[in-house]
């Protein structure tokens, strides 16, 4: 699976202390397939896109999903809407560059700052980490 978080950041005249987000819809991504537990294999089933809505809780400003790995089509850009005080504001997302260009890969996580501000919204090249194996802890449980 691939990780994709936003990070929703206040510009010229957005202060999200005074209004909430109250949702995004993310265009573009292909949304169906299986992912098997076992093996961690995925495959995509359906071979179109699905629009994805996150809705925020109050004071929320950021948002993640996984989603399935896959290279995006050219044809169909990367949009974001986000509604914030009754205004829906819209952009296209870059496509990832790296590992592989145009795609977004099995293991990384795509990090997006996006910036609300009075005249518009601007998004920023996303960062591609690999994700980092969690912590370990050791459990003891007593019947």
């Amino acid at each position: 699976m691939s990780l994709v978080k936003f990070n929703f950041l206040e510009g010229e005249g957005v202060d999200f202390s005074e209004k909430i987000l109250k949702h995004c819809i993310l265009e573009g991504l292909k949304t169906v397939g299986t992912f098997n537990t076992t093996t961690g294999e995925t495959a995509l089933t359906v071979n179109y896109p699905s629009p994805i809505t996150m809705w925020f809780d109050d004071g929320a400003t950021t948002s993640q999903l996984f989603i399935f790995p896959q290279t995006l089509d050219f044809t169909t850009p990367l949009n974001l809407s986000v509604v914030y005080n009754g205004v829906e504001y819209t952009a296209t997302l870059p496509n990832p560059s790296k590992p592989v260009a145009n795609q977004f890969s099995a293991g990384y996580a795509y990090t997006y700052n996006i910036t609300l501000s009075n005249k518009g919204i601007t998004v920023e090249e996303p960062e591609i980490t690999p994700w980092e194996p969690g912590e370990t802890n050791n459990v003891s449980i007593t019947l």
